[in-house]
């Protein structure tokens, strides 16, 4: 099933404790903004209208001590965007898979960095799906474990026919403003092509990519993972 058309809902403008002088700023730009708005949980707005979407200036009150205390902690400007669908519950449906494909597609590397503390504490390990992909994926909890280790360690993990015979990948974890592992971006190649010692060449360049979009993420809140 196709997903249902996405539109733009709106955009949102973080003002973090000084709404008057976003406010300001947005008229003199020529915008007409609404009477200011308070939502329940504490913090205010005021919406430039376009006919079939809008722009939202958000922020809390200054000095402001309960609510959303949260946006004084993300950069001014660009806070989130928010997308309307036809079918909220085919979207949702269809994003549930999609995340499943990419996950599947990051495989066991990813595993190396996401919630590594969580994999090595309790029982996790013991309990989890570990069907293996091919005959040569790693499924021995405690191999894992000292894997999963290894990759905090040395900043990548690699692995070779484990997620498909012919496959060789290499990935290094991608975090959020907090330092939490919450992506990993990955390259791969054909072992007829490559050895692993030449996919090790590209690890620079996907080191600081990843630090790029790591230090990108903080500009964006919205795309944190919480």
């Amino acid at each position: 099933m196709a997903l249902p058309v996405a539109t733009l809902d709106h955009v949102v403008i973080n003002a973090r404790d000084d709404m008057d002088r976003a406010a300001e700023i947005y008229r003199k730009l020529g915008f007409t903004l609404t009477e200011r708005g308070y939502h329940s949980l504490g913090s205010m707005n005021h919406l430039a209208m376009f006919g079939t979407d809008y722009l939202e200036l958000i922020a809390v009150p200054k000095n402001a001590t309960t609510g959303r205390l949260d946006l004084l902690n993300y950069s001014y400007g660009l806070n989130g965007l928010v997308f309307g669908s036809e079918d909220s519950a085919v979207t949702y449906a269809e994003l549930e898979k999609v995340m499943k494909n990419f996950a599947d597609s990051i495989g066991r590397s990813h595993k190396g960095y996401s919630q590594v503390q969580k994999l090595q504490s309790g029982d996790y390990l013991s309990t989890a799906d570990l069907t293996p992909l091919t005959r040569n994926t790693l499924t021995d909890p405690q191999q894992l474990r000292d894997r999963i280790r290894a990759a905090a360690r040395d900043g990548y993990s690699i692995v070779e026919d484990e997620l498909a015979i012919g496959i060789l990948a290499l990935a290094v974890p991608i975090t959020d403003r907090h330092g939490r592992v919450v992506a990993a971006l990955n390259c791969s190649a054909h072992t007829g092509d490559v050895s692993q010692e030449d996919l090790l060449s590209f690890l620079p360049l996907l080191t600081e990519t990843a630090a790029r979009i790591s230090q990108a993420l903080s500009h964006f809140p919205a795309l944190t993972v919480t």
